[in-house]
């Protein structure tokens, strides 16, 4: 029998990798010049993770100035809940699939925005 509880795209926990990402993706919104992060997706605009970064950005922009947050100060938080689960921050080069992870995330922001949608609607 199968476990319900496992994913075919299920990846290993984090290894030690390089970098803390939060803390770079921070930098980059701090010290954004306007052009800063959209420079990056317009180098990479072939790849659907910059794509989906654009899309991903400017939603977390708006939600968090909807429910009157900082971006960067949940993106804090978000650093602080993670390495008190995996005793480590979110590294560049962990073992795992940046990719699969986004992808699996985005499907979960998708059914939320459905469900919000439903309630809201």
């Amino acid at each position: 029998m199968t476990d319900p509880t496992i994913s075919h795209l299920d990846q290993p926990m984090p290894l030690s990798g390089r970098g803390n990402v939060i803390e770079d993706l921070i930098n980059a919104i701090e010290t954004d010049t306007e052009d800063t992060l959209e420079h990056w997706t317009e180098a990479t605009n072939s790849s659907p993770v910059a794509k989906a970064f654009d899309a991903v950005f400017e939603a977390a922009v708006l939600i968090a100035e909807e429910l009157d947050l900082s971006l960067v100060e949940e993106l804090s938080e978000r650093d602080r809940v993670g390495f008190a689960r995996y005793g480590t921050p979110l590294q560049y080069g962990n073992g795992r699939s940046s990719m699969v992870d986004l992808f699996q995330e985005l499907l979960d922001g998708l059914v939320y925005s459905w469900q919000w949608r439903g309630e809201n609607a």
